[in-house]
């Protein structure tokens, strides 16, 4: 499942996106709006999960040129989304880590955006 903030009917909504990986494809089950209440009413009550803690640590290798963005776990799996992106997973399928192999390379087009948002704050 996926929620992302989005335009739907030229209106801005939180969007609600359910799916299933199966293997190399992804089968779509429901899209549909949320009240902006519900998402946080689920993860309250235990329906949903965040797959983020406040716990994130971001950590650059300048020597090797790797992101690695994480929380606290034990990596069981890792799965390369792209070639040189990795999330690695703990023992329950929860993402708990990204990790970017050539860096600098892959994220050239907004490091300067980064940059400069960041220089302004």
């Amino acid at each position: 499942m996926a929620v992302k903030r989005c335009f739907f009917t030229d209106k801005e909504r939180l969007m609600m996106v359910t799916y299933r990986e199966m293997g190399k494809d992804v089968k779509l089950i429901t899209v549909h709006s949320l009240k902006d209440d519900h998402k946080e009413n689920r993860i309250r009550a235990g329906r949903w999960r965040k797959i983020w803690s406040s716990e994130l640590k971001v950590n650059y290798d300048e020597e090797e040129d790797i992101l690695y963005i994480a929380e606290e776990g034990f990596e069981e799996e890792v799965v390369e989304i792209y070639p040189g992106v990795n999330v690695e997973l703990d023992a329950d399928g929860r993402m708990i880590g990204i990790e970017i192999m050539r860096a600098s390379e892959i994220l050239r087009n907004v490091i300067l955006l980064i940059e400069k948002k960041a220089m302004a704050a």
